[in-house]
């Protein structure tokens, strides 16, 4: 617990933890998608890639809230509202770019891959960020860019919160209500003839709980950091019962139950998720910042949105794979074929994460400071 102050002070705005944590998180959903989208079978004891490898979009919601707040909450207590222009104007060079170059690569495939035609108005949409507000478009043009969607309608309203949540207690308070406000958002969605089936998960309102989870548990370090002695180790403690243990609980047959009880499952993997990336900050476990997790962590935005094209285009080479290494290593040869698609992915994504995100956000740094000289 003595490394909090360490991570959380400096300049350099980085936090080894969290970062492993986005770099597990992106391995998650790329496992996920190999299989359901390449069609690889898993062996019987890796199910859980299968049932449970789709939450690291949740983890990567916790942490977006999480690390946004530590790397914008001084400005939020200090500067009036002037930062608001500079973080939105951040975000928006942070995402923008790749995202715009991959809206043009899915448009070509959608024209010569899948011989379909482009309607415009799903593209205006996806280039205004708006496309979650229309169910029937939620999930996007590019592939698995709903979470995009959802991730822009947050971003617009964490400058609020940042204002308007200032200690632990009020950030228990917003996660008890965010909470609350997804599960019955999401309810009445399901039950909703007129709306997609999917779009009750895909809505931003279904996920306001778990981004807020992240906002607790930025504050819950915050509070370890300032305390001493019982509160310190009462505040870890209750870390551990609701990061892994509650990890732990998801993950067993007794959780079943929830997924008929309108999923507040997916708002426990929230509070789940939260407290550990408090566990990874305040923990002094190595193991916790794998330098291999941190590297993927940092490259997470481009590995998630080539993954699935990637997968997709390998995919008919990829099941020759794994019929060739079937013999041998029975249902583990979806190791094999993991390893045979994450490579072209991570090198893809070392490139884009050089030669567009990189750019992207000196281009925005240099966009904000031409606007403040004016």
């Amino acid at each position: 617990m003595n490394t909090v102050s360490t991570q959380m002070a400096g300049g350099a705005h980085h936090l080894a933890g969290i970062h492993a944590l986005r770099g597990a998180a992106a391995l998650m959903v790329f496992l996920f998608h190999l299989h359901y989208i390449a069609l690889i079978p898993l062996p019987k004891s890796w199910g859980l890639i299968a049932s449970h490898g789709g939450t690291g979009v949740l983890l990567f919601f916790v942490l977006s809230a999480f690390s946004l707040l530590y790397s914008n909450q001084k400005y939020a207590q200090s500067n009036g509202s002037r930062w608001i222009f500079g973080y939105l104007t951040k975000r928006f060079f942070r995402i923008a770019p790749f995202f715009y170059i991959m809206l043009v690569v899915h448009c070509l495939l959608i024209i010569y891959v899948f011989n379909g035609k482009l309607d415009f108005q799903r593209i205006l949409m996806s280039l205004l960020f708006i496309f979650n507000f229309a169910p029937k478009e939620a999930e996007g043009i590019v592939w698995a860019s709903w979470t995009i969607g959802v991730e822009m309608v947050f971003y617009a309203f964490l400058p609020l919160i940042m204002v308007s949540v200032r200690s632990l207690r009020a950030a228990a308070i917003l996660s008890f209500l965010a909470i609350l406000a997804s599960y019955t958002y999401r309810r009445a969605l399901e039950v909703d003839a007129g709306i997609p089936s999917g779009y009750a998960h895909y809505a931003f309102m279904s996920q306001l709980g778990v981004f807020c989870s992240g906002v607790l548990g930025y504050w819950t370090v915050q509070k370890i950091n300032s305390s001493m002695g019982m509160v310190r180790r009462s505040l870890w403690w209750l870390a551990v019962l609701l990061g892994p243990v509650l990890t732990l609980f998801l993950l067993s047959d007794a959780a079943t139950f929830l997924v008929a009880l309108g999923r507040p499952d997916m708002q426990l993997w929230g509070l789940s998720f939260g407290f550990i990336a408090v566990l990874s900050v305040v923990s002094t476990k190595k193991w916790m910042a794998h330098p291999v997790l941190q590297h993927i962590g940092e490259r997470s935005y481009s590995i998630y949105l080539t993954h699935a094209v990637i997968i997709y285009l390998t995919g008919s080479l990829t099941r020759r794979i794994y019929e060739y290494c079937y013999p041998t290593l029975g249902g583990y040869g979806f190791a094999v074929c993991a390893l045979f698609v994450l490579m072209p992915t991570l090198l893809i994504s070392e490139l884009t994460y050089r030669h567009i995100e990189i750019r992207g956000i000196a281009l925005g740094k240099r966009f904000i400071e031409r606007s403040t000289k004016k």
